[in-house]
Protein backbone atom coordinates (compact mmCIF):
# COMPACT_ATOMS: atom_id res chain seq x y z
CA UNK A 1 0.00 0.00 0.00
CA UNK A 2 1.35 3.51 -0.72
CA UNK A 3 -0.77 6.92 -1.06
CA UNK A 4 0.69 9.74 -3.47
CA UNK A 5 -0.71 13.47 -3.41
CA UNK A 6 -1.24 14.03 -7.21
CA UNK A 7 -1.70 17.60 -8.59
CA UNK A 8 -3.60 17.76 -11.69
CA UNK A 9 -1.86 20.79 -12.72
CA UNK A 10 0.14 20.82 -16.04
CA UNK A 11 3.63 20.34 -15.05
CA UNK A 12 6.64 21.74 -18.07
CA UNK A 13 9.38 20.01 -18.48
CA UNK A 14 11.19 23.13 -19.98
CA UNK A 15 10.09 27.31 -20.24
CA UNK A 16 11.86 28.88 -22.59
CA UNK A 17 13.94 32.37 -21.70
CA UNK A 18 17.14 34.46 -22.63
CA UNK A 19 20.75 33.73 -21.23
CA UNK A 20 21.18 35.46 -17.39
CA UNK A 21 17.29 36.47 -16.61
CA UNK A 22 17.03 36.28 -12.60
CA UNK A 23 13.58 35.27 -12.55
CA UNK A 24 11.53 33.21 -15.37
CA UNK A 25 7.99 33.37 -15.29
CA UNK A 26 5.86 30.14 -14.72
CA UNK A 27 3.76 28.88 -17.23
CA UNK A 28 1.58 27.53 -14.24
CA UNK A 29 -1.84 28.55 -12.79
CA UNK A 30 -1.35 28.99 -9.06
CA UNK A 31 -3.92 26.07 -7.92
CA UNK A 32 -2.90 23.69 -5.32
CA UNK A 33 -5.88 21.32 -5.67
CA UNK A 34 -3.98 17.46 -5.11
CA UNK A 35 -6.08 14.35 -5.20
CA UNK A 36 -4.76 11.33 -2.83
CA UNK A 37 -3.92 8.20 -4.68
CA UNK A 38 -3.83 5.21 -2.40
CA UNK A 39 -2.78 2.30 -4.59
CA UNK A 40 -1.98 -1.09 -3.32
CA UNK A 41 -0.61 -4.55 -4.84
CA UNK A 42 -1.57 -7.82 -3.06
CA UNK A 43 1.17 -10.83 -2.41
CA UNK A 44 0.30 -12.33 -5.92
CA UNK A 45 1.66 -9.25 -7.11
CA UNK A 46 -1.73 -8.45 -8.74
CA UNK A 47 -2.92 -4.68 -8.82
CA UNK A 48 -5.93 -4.00 -6.65
CA UNK A 49 -8.14 -0.88 -7.54
CA UNK A 50 -7.12 2.36 -6.02
CA UNK A 51 -8.85 4.25 -3.43
CA UNK A 52 -8.99 8.19 -4.83
CA UNK A 53 -9.68 10.77 -2.51
CA UNK A 54 -10.42 14.66 -3.48
CA UNK A 55 -10.88 17.87 -1.23
CA UNK A 56 -14.25 18.45 -0.56
CA UNK A 57 -16.91 17.98 2.36
CA UNK A 58 -20.05 16.43 0.77
CA UNK A 59 -20.46 13.31 -2.15
CA UNK A 60 -21.01 16.82 -4.42
CA UNK A 61 -17.09 17.44 -4.21
CA UNK A 62 -17.10 14.32 -6.77
CA UNK A 63 -19.10 15.70 -9.43
CA UNK A 64 -15.63 17.63 -10.59
CA UNK A 65 -13.71 14.63 -11.55
CA UNK A 66 -14.55 12.29 -14.40
CA UNK A 67 -15.09 9.22 -11.84
CA UNK A 68 -16.63 6.99 -15.04
CA UNK A 69 -13.05 7.94 -16.75
CA UNK A 70 -11.04 6.44 -13.61
CA UNK A 71 -9.21 3.52 -13.19
CA UNK A 72 -11.80 0.77 -13.25
CA UNK A 73 -13.12 -0.56 -9.90
CA UNK A 74 -11.62 2.53 -8.33
CA UNK A 75 -12.92 3.44 -5.01
CA UNK A 76 -13.76 7.54 -5.19
CA UNK A 77 -14.13 9.17 -1.91
CA UNK A 78 -13.88 12.56 -0.33
CA UNK A 79 -11.88 14.41 2.76
CA UNK A 80 -11.71 18.25 3.69
CA UNK A 81 -8.20 18.15 2.99
CA UNK A 82 -7.69 14.93 0.23
CA UNK A 83 -5.61 13.34 3.00
CA UNK A 84 -6.23 9.68 4.09
CA UNK A 85 -7.28 9.35 7.69
CA UNK A 86 -8.26 6.27 9.98
CA UNK A 87 -12.23 6.19 8.93
CA UNK A 88 -10.54 6.42 5.10
CA UNK A 89 -8.25 3.68 5.93
CA UNK A 90 -10.60 1.20 6.86
CA UNK A 91 -12.81 1.50 3.79
CA UNK A 92 -9.94 0.61 1.93
CA UNK A 93 -9.41 -2.54 4.07
CA UNK A 94 -13.29 -3.17 4.05
CA UNK A 95 -13.83 -2.11 0.43
CA UNK A 96 -10.33 -3.07 -1.27
CA UNK A 97 -8.16 -5.28 0.59
CA UNK A 98 -11.03 -7.89 2.11
CA UNK A 99 -12.90 -8.27 -1.82
CA UNK A 100 -9.11 -8.59 -3.82
CA UNK A 101 -7.13 -10.83 -1.31
CA UNK A 102 -8.84 -13.85 -1.10
CA UNK A 103 -11.32 -15.84 0.84
CA UNK A 104 -12.20 -14.68 4.54
CA UNK A 105 -13.20 -15.91 7.44
CA UNK A 106 -15.89 -14.38 9.88
CA UNK A 107 -14.75 -13.31 13.75
CA UNK A 108 -17.76 -12.20 15.10
CA UNK A 109 -17.60 -7.87 14.11
CA UNK A 110 -15.16 -8.14 11.61
CA UNK A 111 -13.86 -10.33 8.49
CA UNK A 112 -9.93 -11.28 8.58
CA UNK A 113 -8.05 -12.70 5.38
CA UNK A 114 -7.69 -16.34 6.19
CA UNK A 115 -4.43 -17.00 7.41
CA UNK A 116 -4.37 -14.12 9.27
CA UNK A 117 -5.38 -13.30 13.09
CA UNK A 118 -5.94 -9.41 14.13
CA UNK A 119 -5.34 -7.47 17.51
CA UNK A 120 -5.73 -3.80 18.32
CA UNK A 121 -5.47 -1.93 14.70
CA UNK A 122 -3.22 -4.38 12.72
CA UNK A 123 -3.31 -8.00 11.50
CA UNK A 124 -0.22 -10.40 11.06
CA UNK A 125 -0.25 -13.52 9.47
CA UNK A 126 -0.46 -16.97 11.45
Amino acid sequence: MDEKGISLEHKPQRVISRKAVKTVPGKVSNCRDNITVVASVNASGKRMPPLMIVKGTTHRSLYAYDTESGPPDAIWTFQSNAWIEDILGQKWFDYIILKYCGPVIDSGSTQIPRGYWCFGSGCQKQ
